[in-house]
């Protein structure tokens, strides 16, 4: 598999750096996939946070420094990586594929006030068959024009769209980095400028043992529970497990269990003040 990963960690979070590196070792891709050293925002003129622009920078060094004949895996180091990655991330490259892509998000998340994609996802995901199933392969690609909203968490870069990737990124800068690397993703590919799949249901989730190094994503209870709306629909069947066991701890009676899940989630977000005590969702 012609490919070549990296996960962005900063200097200071060693304990996140171990934890990404054990599972990529767990998972027979730690000969493919690197640490890259996360950076800060520094004094350039910039119109997003200071954190927003480390991200930023982060993500564009990346790809400035990809191999040009070779897919480009990008993880955060909050990544929660599925067991099947390795198995179905090389069907997912083939370039014998139908779907044409430059970008592979192969996880994401949508608002809490977007009800209907909410209930699209669920309603997808029981279609499929159980996602947890540890034989579970129904996956597809969904379009990333009419589904992507955020989650740079794990996404693969098509190598033949990496220079004019390359080259519209810097245009941003040059403009001095109006939106954030999420919203510069979103509206280059709601311009037209590049072409997104979103597979489903995902192969990267997000760390619930993190916190967000992005400041302004408000507290670490807010961020776990954006965590826990994306691995709602990780097809990881350890995951798929713990999840449904705290569903049914929260609703015994629930016939729905992720639905129940998603209210619940929404119900704690709303209602929950900035210093909860976040031992509830570990």
């Amino acid at each position: 598999m012609l490919l070549n990963g990296f996960y962005i960690n900063l200097d200071e979070s060693p304990q996140r750096h171990h934890a990404m590196q054990a599972r990529l070792k767990a998972l027979g891709l730690d000969g493919v996939t690197q640490r890259f050293p996360g950076q800060r925002g520094d004094g350039r003129a910039a119109r997003i946070s200071a954190s927003q622009l480390g991200c930023f920078l982060s993500h564009q060094a990346v790809l400035e420094q990809a191999p040009a004949d070779r897919f480009t895996l990008v993880l955060e180091d909050d990544a929660s990586l599925a067991a099947a990655l390795p198995r179905r991330l090389p069907a997912l490259l083939d370039p014998a594929q139908a779907q044409p892509w430059d970008i592979l998000f192969l996880g994401q998340t949508v608002p809490y006030d977007s009800i209907h994609p909410l209930d699209r996802l669920i309603k997808a995901s029981k279609e499929l068959g159980d996602i947890g199933a540890p034989d579970f392969a129904r996956f597809f690609l969904m379009d990333g024009a009419m589904h992507y909203v955020w989650g740079t968490f794990g996404y693969v870069v098509h190598p033949r769209a990496l220079p004019r990737l390359r080259a519209l990124l810097r245009q941003f800068a040059a403009h001095g980095y109006p939106t954030s690397w999420d919203g510069t993703l979103r509206t280059l590919i709601k311009q037209g400028q590049l072409t997104a799949r979103c597979l489903f249901p995902y192969l990267v989730g997000v760390d619930t043992g993190h916190d967000s190094t992005i400041s302004g994503r408000g507290p670490h209870l807010q961020h776990q529970l954006h965590a826990l709306l994306v691995n709602l629909f990780l097809a990881d069947a350890d995951e798929q497990q713990r999840l449904r066991a705290q569903a049914l701890a929260f609703c015994p009676s629930a016939t729905d269990w992720q639905a129940a899940y998603v209210g619940w989630l929404i119900y704690r977000k709303l209602s929950a003040p900035a210093d909860a005590d976040t031992s509830a969702f570990a």
